[in-house]
């Protein structure tokens, strides 16, 4: 069903683009699995709540992303799902309001990359397991039931949404607003929030630390 592209590890089927090519596939099986991984995750976050469809408010739709993750010599990983929300068909005002999330620059890469070599300071880059799903939605939004998506009760229901997931308007905003509670809890500063809001750092007399916000 799928085309075939070369990679160092042999050939990979393309990623199917909707629930029921890979429903279809021959890889059937391990997209359900990574289905499933993904909606313990959103269960076991709190993003949702099970609720009857309102009546008169507007519920935004969803679909599944599919992904073969390969590592960086080209070699296979996992098979990934990710539920993805239509925020295009959010409105301002009625179920989204501030959008904006800062984003680190590259001239601020180059200059705690600078401080790193001068100060011999080690290097690490932490990648947040399904990131969005730690900021709280200040906003009322339903979702449509994703595909695959099996509860005896959840006839005439949609997703009540408590946490923000990938494609909301919203969801990058949420998400640095609460890495930036978490690292002020930890002890970090902003030496300068204006111009450089994505940039903290921790130092006393025995430790530096600069840590930069990326969402």
């Amino acid at each position: 069903m799928y085309q075939a592209f070369g990679s160092s590890a042999g050939d990979v089927p393309d990623d199917p683009l909707t629930y029921d090519q890979a429903m279809a596939s021959d890889l059937k099986r391990e997209w359900h699995n990574a289905i499933q991984i993904e909606l313990n995750s959103l269960k076991q976050c709190e993003a949702y709540v099970l609720v009857k469809r309102p009546v008169n408010k507007p519920v935004v739709g969803c679909r599944w992303v599919f992904k073969t993750k390969l590592d960086p010599e080209g070699d296979f990983t996992c098979y990934r799902a990710r539920l993805v929300a239509e925020g295009f068909s959010q409105s301002f005002g009625i179920d989204c309001n501030e959008t904006f999330a800062p984003v680190v620059g590259h001239s601020s890469l180059r200059l705690l990359f600078a401080i790193s070599a001068v100060k011999k300071l080690k290097i690490h880059h932490l990648d947040v397991n399904t990131a969005f799903l730690n900021g709280d939605l200040r906003e009322e939004i339903f979702l449509e039931l994703p595909e695959g998506f099996n509860d005896g009760s959840s006839q005439n229901c949609v997703l009540l949404l408590k946490k923000a997931v990938y494609g909301l308007r919203q969801s990058a905003r949420v998400w640095n607003e609460k890495a930036h509670e978490i690292l002020l809890e930890l002890g970090f500063v902003q030496p300068n929030p204006k111009v450089k809001p994505c940039i903290y750092s921790r130092i006393n007399c025995d430790m530096i630390m600069y840590s930069f916000v990326y969402g």
